[in-house]
C-alpha cells in the first residue's frame, strides 16, 4: 500500500503539467463566462410609457432581453410606473436572471434643479438572485416612490455580476 502512495506522489511531482484545481460542479451545466460585461440601461422611456395601478401581466408589458445576454447568462427586465396618488407615484423594475451568477442592481432616478424642480437623486439597490443551475429565471423587484414635483426624472438600471 505504501508503494502505491509513493508511486502516485512521484508521478505528481514529476509531471510536466500542473494539476488543475477542480471544484464541485454539475456536469450538465457549463460554468459562467469569466468576464461578463456590466449592465447599464436607461429605462426612462419604458417607465414613462407604461402606467399601471398594479403589476402588469406579461401580455400587457412584455420582458425586454438585455442585448449582451448569451448562453449561460440571460437578463430580461421591464419597468413601469403607478398613477400619481397624493402627488407621489412609484417607479418599478422587474429583473429576471437565468445564470449561475447573481447581479448587484442599482435602480437610479435623477432630475436636475430647474423650473421649480428641487432636484432628485434616488438610488435603490440590492442583489438580484441568479437561477443557479436551474434553467428557469429568478425574479427580483425594485421600486422607488417619486414626487410629482420632479419634472421628467431620468431612470437608469445598472448591474454588476456577483458570484
Amino acid at each position: 500500500m505504501h508503494w502505491l502512495f509513493a508511486l502516485l506522489v512521484t508521478l505528481v511531482a514529476c509531471s510536466p503539467h500542473p494539476l488543475d484545481k477542480r471544484g464541485l460542479m454539475c456536469v450538465g451545466f457549463r460554468p459562467p463566462p469569466a468576464e461578463l460585461p456590466a449592465l447599464e440601461i436607461d429605462v426612462t422611456g419604458m417607465v414613462n410609457a407604461h402606467t399601471y395601478a398594479n403589476t402588469p401581466s406579461l401580455s400587457q408589458l412584455p420582458l425586454t432581453t438585455w442585448s449582451h445576454s448569451g448562453p449561460g447568462h440571460i437578463v430580461t427586465y421591464r419597468a413601469w410606473r403607478t398613477p400619481a396618488v397624493n402627488d407621489i407615484y412609484t417607479i418599478n423594475l422587474e429583473v429576471q436572471i437565468t445564470a449561475p451568477l447573481n447581479m448587484f442592481v442599482n435602480f437610479v432616478a435623477t432630475s436636475d434643479r430647474a423650473n421649480g424642480d428641487p432636484g432628485l437623486s434616488r438610488i435603490v439597490n440590492g442583489l438580484a438572485d441568479g437561477s443557479g443551475t436551474s434553467r428557469f429565471p429568478r425574479q427580483s423587484y425594485f421600486s422607488s416612490a417619486i414626487g410629482t414635483i420632479h419634472n421628467n426624472p431620468r431612470v437608469i438600471f445598472t448591474g454588476n455580476w456577483r458570484p
